[in-house]
């Protein structure tokens, strides 16, 4: 037993560990600014990492992570539209499947670390990132609520005014005008997480939909309103669409997969 446990090769490996961990430095922390024509904080700081892509997925979006990879892997060639993309987690994450990507990011407080990201995973030639809501209207403006926690900024009443910090009209653009010179043989993916303007986003994307019969993760914000993205579902139920639960955070926010007809 004492030969099993202590044997030359464990005691190298270990002795190499021991080295390594007690000789890593604490890495500084880095200063990121944030360039923009609004009153806000014009930098932040982000700790122990060399990587401003620091945040993970919440437990609750394990489900939608596998289901968006085994569609990237199955699915060849394939274009990943990533609309609400945050800091780049889904975007970086299909863009190393192999997918090319357009990420869309109105907060430009996200949208600089998008950047950032996808310049440190060296992924720049297969992402192209757009500073632009999404919605039913091109060529113009919406107004977006910028929430003092950057993931949950919005431009519907999915925001309680107590989050909001700052208010400016952001540019607008349709998934149809951005893909109408897309390639019909192209297998599509779309991933919507939009604090409750995915109701609006699909009614400027019909054409796509009908052109390329995309398979769609939605994170659902209920409003409870006239745009309430619960209302997705019965739309796209005219295109034959299918869809299934993938995770759930709580009755008013959860994860869908929209399957289009075989």
């Amino acid at each position: 037993m004492r030969q099993l446990l202590f044997n030359k090769s464990r005691f190298k490996y270990l002795r190499r560990l021991i080295l390594r961990v007690s000789g890593r430095k604490p890495r500084e922390p880095l200063r990121v600014e944030l360039t923009y024509n609004i009153p806000l904080r014009s930098h932040i700081y982000i700790y122990n990492t060399g990587s401003y892509f620091y945040s993970g997925w919440a437990p609750n979006e394990y489900e939608v992570k596998r289901y968006l990879l085994e569609k990237a892997r199955n699915l060849k060639p394939c274009i990943f539209i990533d609309v609400g993309a945050f800091i780049g987690f889904y975007s970086l994450l299909l863009a190393g499947e192999g997918c090319d990507v357009i990420a869309f990011e109105p907060d430009p407080r996200s949208f600089k670390l998008l950047m950032h990201n996808i310049v440190i995973i060296g992924l720049q030639d297969r992402v192209m990132v757009i500073n632009k809501a999404v919605c039913d209207r091109v060529s113009s403006t919406i107004e977006f609520k910028l929430a003092k926690e950057p993931d949950i900024s919005s431009s519907t009443t999915f925001l309680s005014e107590d989050h909001v910090e700052y208010r400016y009209l952001a540019p607008c653009t349709t998934l149809d005008s951005i893909l109408s010179n897309l390639k019909p043989n192209i297998n599509v993916i779309i991933k919507i997480d939009v604090e409750g303007g995915g109701l609006n986003l699909i009614r400027g994307g019909i054409s796509t939909i009908e052109r390329f019969k995309p398979h769609i993760v939605l994170e659902v914000h209920r409003t409870f309103d006239v745009s309430d993205e619960l209302l997705i579902l019965n739309l796209l139920k005219t295109y034959n669409y299918k869809w299934k639960i993938l995770g759930m955070r709580d009755p008013r926010n959860f994860h869908v997969a929209l399957e289009p007809p075989p």
